[in-house]
């Protein structure tokens, strides 16, 4: 009988552990993520930009180690108290051994190409932003070296940073963690004074903060977990909001917000062509899409002092402790799911199940003679869940030995779950199947 999509789904769940981890990882996910995106949203209103950027951010470390606790208890455990089962199958002349599709590598894979799609993304955003770095010039601006230098002081940021004019950007971006970057497009030596001292506080609050490298952090469990679309949206809220705490930032430290959103106007107006092939993974000033919210919370927004903006970072930081805590304790005692292939022959087992029984052949010989009989076998079944071939043997069988070359040529194919107890995979002796040779009826 054919096996129903369920069955087909349930046996590739249970054959692979790799797919259960992934399974488990996108549900704890979706949860966890989904958590802290409507936090976010409800708190818009009563935390700062800084604020929300750190519950965000939390979310990510909060998904992480929620996926991570929810393979405490390993692939599965099943029942402690009682062995495998005797197992009968009925065996027909003419049957057929075949082998199926490899549904679950199937799976793997279509699941695996975005993923090594995103990464590759990834990888050739750093490539090219590497190249811009190499042929960019120095801005060789007295005014530039001198004010870089006062914010580094100001915002106590002890790493070199080095300043460039690039052609490759067509707005102001900051990058790098060790060696801090920022490209300012070739018109900003046109620039006023004033924005040029706003634009580069602004790039210099990221560079202070680490938004770049959190980005890169934050996009690189965002790829693995592609499937789940509250990652995409956490990573856009990450943006926004990191975005909007420099803003404030660079406003509070030139004194001035209308000034401030006046200059991030001007910009924008002399940087809106870009090029055909803007750099990847930056913290990119202008970002089109955030641009008019980012205004308005500026300008109607209050510039709260370092003071209140610290008390509100413990405030979150301890309310993200004790949340993370809960989640990660909760995820690593329950299980997410659950699912094993359906199995009518041996309900005892618990979740050491069969995956795949290879119906022996029906002797040619036998068959021709009308002879019907069975054969019992018993085995040992490693941890792997495959049968051990040197200990396939005959219990008994009728009449003798005329089914046991097929029923051992059967049985050392079959492959089971893995049976782990408490949780770590264990060997499993005396598993017996009894192989019923029975000629068709008609």
């Amino acid at each position: 009988m054919q096996q129903s999509l369920a069955d087909l789904l349930a046996n590739i769940w249970a054959a692979y552990p790799p797919m259960q981890m992934m399974g488990e990882g996108l549900l704890v996910s979706v949860l966890v993520f989904s958590l802290f995106g409507g936090l976010e949203h409800l708190l818009r209103g009563k935390l700062s930009p800084r604020g929300r950027h750190l519950l965000v951010l939390g979310g990510f470390a909060s998904g992480l180690f929620c996926i991570l606790a929810s393979q405490v208890h390993g692939p599965g455990t099943g029942d402690t108290g009682s062995g495998p089962a005797l197992v009968t199958l009925t065996v027909r002349p003419l049957s057929v051994n075949a082998q199926g599709m490899d549904w679950g590598l199937v799976a793997l894979i279509l699941y695996g190409v975005p993923t090594v799609l995103l990464l590759s993304r990834l990888m050739i955003g750093l490539r090219r932003l590497r190249g811009a770095r190499t042929t960019s010039t120095p801005a060789a601006s007295d005014f530039i070296v001198s004010e870089v230098a006062r914010l580094q002081q100001t915002l106590g940021i002890s790493r070199k940073v080095t300043v460039l004019i690039s052609p490759a950007v067509h707005s102001p971006v900051s990058c790098g963690a060790l060696r801090p970057l920022v490209l300012l497009p070739p018109p900003a030596l046109q620039w006023p004074q004033q924005t040029l001292r706003h634009v580069l506080a602004h790039e210099l609050s990221h560079i202070r903060r680490g938004d770049w490298l959190s980005k890169l952090l934050c996009y690189f469990l965002t790829s693995c977990l592609w499937a789940n679309p509250m990652g995409w949206r956490l990573l856009r809220r990450l943006d926004a909001c990191a975005e909007s705490a420099c803003d404030l930032q660079a406003a509070t430290l030139t004194g001035n917000t209308a000034d401030y959103a006046t200059s991030l106007l001007s910009v924008a107006r002399g940087c809106a062509q870009p090029v055909s092939q803007p750099l990847l993974f930056v913290q990119t000033m202008l970002e089109k899409n955030t641009l008019e919210t980012r205004i308005v919370q500026l300008l109607e927004g209050r510039i709260m002092s370092d003071k209140t903006l610290e008390k509100e970072r413990q405030k979150v930081l301890l309310s993200l402790v004790l949340l993370v805590t809960a989640l990660v304790l909760t995820f690593a005692n329950i299980r997410m799911v659950s699912a094993q292939p359906a199995q009518e022959q041996a309900p005892s087992r618990g979740q050491f199940l069969p995956l795949e029984t290879i119906e022996p052949v029906y002797p040619a010989t036998a068959a021709a003679q009308k002879i019907e009989g069975w054969a019992q076998v018993k085995f040992t079944v490693g941890i792997d869940g495959l049968v051990i071939a040197d200990s396939v043997e005959i219990v008994e069988a009728q009449p003798e030995g005329v089914f046991n070359a097929s029923a051992i040529a059967a049985a050392r194919q079959f492959r089971f779950t893995s049976y782990a107890p408490d949780g770590f995979p264990v060997i499993v002796p005396n598993v017996q199947y009894r192989f019923q040779y029975q000629l068709n009826d008609d």
